[in-house]
């Protein structure tokens, strides 16, 4: 297998587990971190992971983002009026199933 199908295989992998166990997104100086540690574990500098990680990460934010509904007004990035937010953001995709008293 050449370097060129290891790579095409690792990001697939890489989306599958994204896909799979989700991501936990905190604050950026948290996430530097976390990215700064793993990039000593893996053997690569902080910004090749950065570069490599972050269309991916986008990518992945994006595709749960598209079962969100959309406005077409130049408010779209905001709420609408009578919509729970949490009825914004969970789709049937994303759905958990939390107790009655937190929904």
């Amino acid at each position: 297998m050449d370097s060129k199908r290891q790579g095409e295989i690792a990001i697939k992998l890489l989306k599958h587990l994204l896909r799979d166990q989700g991501i936990h997104l905190s604050s950026q100086e948290d996430m530097r971190e976390k990215v700064a540690k793993v990039s000593v574990m893996i053997g690569v500098s902080t910004e090749e992971l950065m570069e490599f990680a972050k269309p991916i990460i986008l990518e992945f934010v994006l595709e749960l983002l598209g079962d969100c509904p959309s406005n077409s007004s130049a408010d779209s990035d905001k709420p609408k009026r009578g919509v729970p937010l949490g009825d914004v953001l969970v789709t049937e995709r994303t759905r958990v199933n939390l107790p009655p008293n937190l929904r």
